[in-house]
């Protein structure tokens, strides 16, 4: 499930509405998604912003590397929200409601970061981080590890397949024991990985790569009139959002600090559940 999960975020170019905005356009989007879910804790505006992504989610047309997502988050989600209502439960008079705002906080932002990665060429990225101002060299560094992370995960993956072949066991055991199975995986991993980088080290010192030179593109990346008005539209809301919450806070109405009633409160469930189970053991016990 893990190699899975990095690989959901391998591009793969679709001829979609999404994948042709200007790389600028949707970073500017993912900044302004993932500012808005950490500015409030509240259940409703997190969930908001979970389901309005999905629209673009279908645009895109990456559905399935989004469910393999949504599945690898399942398990952490799981934890976060127990660990808020049952270890927390004093910093929020309702850690039900704030511990599933919490889980819907990581799957907006995870979804906004599908939608950026799976959107954008490698090639792009690069010159679009290079065009907002920043060196080639940061551009083209983490252009390359953006482009080498999904061929690792597949590495990992012809790694673990082979070494089932031979009969290692990975799946059985504690977590301890699959632990240490783990290390077999991981010593070929990093030895491809070292190799890769090595060759790629020599491949750039044959061409005389130098990145003080000013670069040129065969393919110019521009931002068209929907890509202005998209990207003032996330700012704007990003600005207002921001004046709002720290400058000039205003009275929220109270459906938008909507909360699960105290019956449904996690905590309330568990205490009725046990009591429940006490008295049908009495029960049980008299017969």
């Amino acid at each position: 499930m893990a190699l899975r999960f990095i690989e959901s975020f391998d591009y793969t170019h679709q001829d979609t509405l999404i994948h042709s905005l200007d790389p600028r356009t949707k970073m500017t989007y993912a900044l302004t998604i993932l500012a808005l879910s950490l500015m409030t804790t509240n259940l409703l505006p997190l969930l908001i912003l979970f389901f309005i992504q999905l629209p673009l989610v279908g645009m895109a047309r990456i559905w399935k590397k989004w469910k393999i997502t949504i599945q690898g988050l399942t398990l952490l989600v799981v934890i976060v929200v127990f660990l808020n209502v049952f270890l927390f439960q004093q910093a929020s008079t309702h850690p039900t409601s704030t511990g599933i705002a919490i889980a819907f906080r990581i799957y907006a932002s995870f979804t906004v970061l599908n939608l950026l990665f799976l959107t954008i060429n490698p090639d792009d990225l690069s010159q679009a981080i290079q065009k907002l101002g920043a060196p080639y060299s940061f551009a083209w560094t983490l252009s390359t590890a953006y482009r080498f992370v999904p061929i690792l995960a597949v590495e990992a993956r012809t790694v673990k397949e082979a070494q089932l072949s031979r009969g290692l066991q990975i799946d059985k055991g504690n977590f301890l024991t699959r632990l240490k199975k783990t290390l077999p995986l991981l010593i070929p991993l990093f030895a491809s990985a070292l190799r890769r980088a090595q060759e790629l080290a020599e491949a750039m010192e044959a061409r005389a790569w130098n990145p003080k030179l000013k670069r040129t593109y065969f393919y110019e990346i521009t931002m068209s009139r929907v890509d202005i008005v998209l990207t003032g539209v996330s700012f704007l809301i990003l600005a207002l959002a921001i004046l709002f919450n720290w400058f000039l806070p205003i009275t929220l109405p109270s459906w938008w600090t909507w909360t699960l009633p105290p019956q449904l409160e996690l905590r309330y469930l568990l205490r009725s559940f046990i009591e429940a189970l006490r008295q049908l053991i009495r029960v049980i016990l008299l017969i």
